[in-house]
């Protein structure tokens, strides 16, 4: 029982073209056309989405374009925007995952996916972003296939977190609900109770996956941008997606020659930074807001 790694970080849109030009033709990565074939993708009908899976490492950003207004996803789009709609981890024994989240009071919807003895496919379950801090949960087990490719890119090489934010005074529900994960917080960066500051006036708590990290940010205040995106959604909610880069001068000069709006301005290398970030507005990337990271060399 154990989640393994990002599956993926699903995405809602409406227009697959565009997408896949910010994903692909700017950041340099690839559909799995041998899963999502260009250029309507493969198509899921009961929600009627159609859908571009783009490997990023060991893990995807899986595109969803919502074809009818009155699906779950589709009501999502409406009501947020192009956006980040879900995230999925990998299960290496699905169903007692699945019965593990429901003893902690995740609420599951509908019945996970398939049977314990089919021998190929993928199954999957989702909660209800209700009981998950604001985010929709998937579940994802591939039964019987062989891992995919890693995905790659001249300018990235993984997903090197999720961000979530969450109010301060939910901290201990959230670390509830990464023992129901069964991760755990990384104290050397970010050690219990207060966790790692960080600009924008927040606390991190940093929760290795695999390869990446699921990031969950407290505001500390009510003004701040994180504070009141927060405020807009209600709540805890998804945040950003961030992309590891081995080279960062290289990918934000060539983010920002490709038209997408950075944020502030990259920190220059100085002596005991140990990392670099640079952030992309939203509006410029199909609704997600994206931070870039490159850990230095000490």
């Amino acid at each position: 029982m154990a989640f393994t790694r990002i599956h993926h970080v699903g995405i809602v849109v409406s227009d697959l073209a565009e997408a896949k030009r910010i994903w692909c033709d700017i950041m340099g990565f690839q559909v799995d056309e041998s899963r999502s074939p260009l250029p309507e993708g493969r198509h899921v009908p009961w929600d009627n989405v159609n859908i571009l899976d783009v490997p990023v490492g060991e893990s995807e950003i899986e595109i969803n374009r919502a074809n009818d207004p009155n699906t779950g996803t589709g009501r999502y789009l409406q009501r947020w925007g192009p956006s980040i709609h879900h995230l999925c981890l990998y299960s290496t024994d699905i169903d007692a995952d699945v019965e593990r989240l429901k003893r902690y009071g995740l609420q599951q919807l509908g019945q996970t996916t398939g049977s314990p003895n089919q021998r190929t496919g993928t199954r999957v379950a989702f909660f209800h972003p209700r009981t998950c801090m604001g985010v929709l949960l998937e579940i994802w087990h591939n039964v019987g296939n062989p891992p995919p490719k890693r995905g790659t890119s001249p300018y990235f090489s993984h997903i090197h977190h999720f961000g979530w934010v969450v109010p301060w005074s939910m901290r201990n529900d959230f670390l509830r609900l990464m023992e129901a994960f069964g991760l755990e917080v990384d104290s050397s960066r970010s050690p219990l109770p207060h966790g790692r500051p960080a600009s924008d006036n927040v606390r991190i708590y940093d929760f290795p996956i695999g390869e990446s990290e699921i990031e969950v940010s407290f505001p500390q205040d009510e003004t701040s941008g994180t504070a009141r995106y927060m405020a807009r959604r209600g709540g805890p909610a998804p945040h950003h997606v961030c992309l590891y880069a081995p080279d960062i001068d290289k990918a934000v000069a060539h983010l920002k020659a490709q038209g997408l709006q950075q944020i502030g301005e990259l920190p220059p290398p100085t002596p005991g930074r140990r990392q670099r970030v640079a952030w992309f507005h939203p509006k410029s990337t199909g609704g997600v807001l994206l931070e870039i990271w490159h850990n230095v060399p000490q």
